[in-house]
């Protein structure tokens, strides 16, 4: 497969003519022709500016049809796999976001993977796609990729779900971005408070609602642990960003267990329970409403 002529492809805003082509080819095994399908299709998803979709539905189609012949064997599951790790290519969100939903979807026993009889256990092939989704992970830190790049990429790998679908992160994924952020603490902060619904309009008592980055717990297993990185991060942050954190925090944990856990954000824009409020002092918080920030309060 010539990678740069396709690549040419995609830039020339020949995507759609290039997959519609694809979507033409029959395959049986896993053969180097279903191999190159494979790899042409990681570009597109990555690449492709417009319809991005629908590349990755064609993929994901793609891949579910070929399954029996995916797993037919450790051979053919190790080369599907190194073909995912070696040749996807930047951002990685998209291609880890279709993995994520096959880890998922074997958690599931969804029967798009139960339907085929298959050489190759699927609780193996799962274990080898948590795999490829921390690989990710790691290059997009190692390539020095933006945060929200290496924030998806680490929500993206799923190891398991608990009681109410609680999504829990692989253990390496969770080593591997706890360490990121001891030494890149900046930009975990300012995104670490972040709106609980997204559709409420500003006139609306629940678009002031926020909540913690939902992992959080799991990357630091104590309470003690995360008080140490804020600590720790302060002379880097500065103090009214910690501040605004450990406020939070506060808050929070006095919600009711019964309740969602949410914490209103103070705003000029409608009257409020200064009780269940937080004051912010730092500008610069990435997702919290624009109302909410200090520069809005007058």
């Amino acid at each position: 497969m010539d990678k740069e002529k396709i690549l040419k492809f995609i830039s020339d805003g020949l995507a759609p003519e290039l997959l519609a082509k694809l979507n033409t080819y029959r395959f049986g095994d896993f053969d180097s022709k279903f191999q190159n399908l494979i790899r042409i299709m990681l570009l597109l998803i990555e690449k492709a500016e417009n319809n991005r979709g629908t590349f990755y539905h064609s993929i994901k189609s793609r891949v579910l049809k070929g399954l029996p012949h995916i797993l037919k064997s450790e051979e053919t599951v190790n080369k599907f796999v190194d073909i995912l790790k070696t040749d996807s290519v930047p951002n990685y969100v998209n291609i880890s976001t279709l993995v994520r939903e096959f880890i998922i979807s074997i958690e599931d026993k969804d029967i798009a993977f139960n339907e085929h009889e298959t050489n190759f256990d699927e609780y193996q092939f799962q274990k080898k796609l948590k795999e490829v989704n921390n690989s990710f992970l790691t290059k997009s830190i190692e390539e020095k990729l933006d945060y929200e790049i290496i924030l998806s990429n680490f929500y993206n790998c799923v190891d398991t779900l608990g009681k109410e679908r609680k999504i829990f992160i692989q253990d390496d994924a969770i080593e591997q971005f706890r360490n990121y952020i001891l030494e890149n603490p900046t930009e975990y902060l300012r995104y670490f408070i972040r709106p609980y619904y997204s559709g409420p309009n500003n006139t609306d008592y629940e678009y002031y609602l926020h909540v913690p980055e939902p992992f959080y717990k799991q990357i630091f297993k104590l309470d003690s642990d995360f008080d140490s990185f804020l600590a720790h991060s302060q002379s880097v942050v500065g103090s009214n960003l910690i501040t605004d954190i450990e406020s939070f925090i506060e808050k929070l944990d006095k919600v009711d267990d019964s309740r969602e856990k949410t914490v209103l954000l103070f705003s000029r824009k409608i009257n409020m329970d200064t009780d269940r409020t937080v004051k912010l002092q730092y500008d610069q918080h990435k997702w919290i409403r624009p109302e909410c920030k200090p520069n809005n309060y007058s």
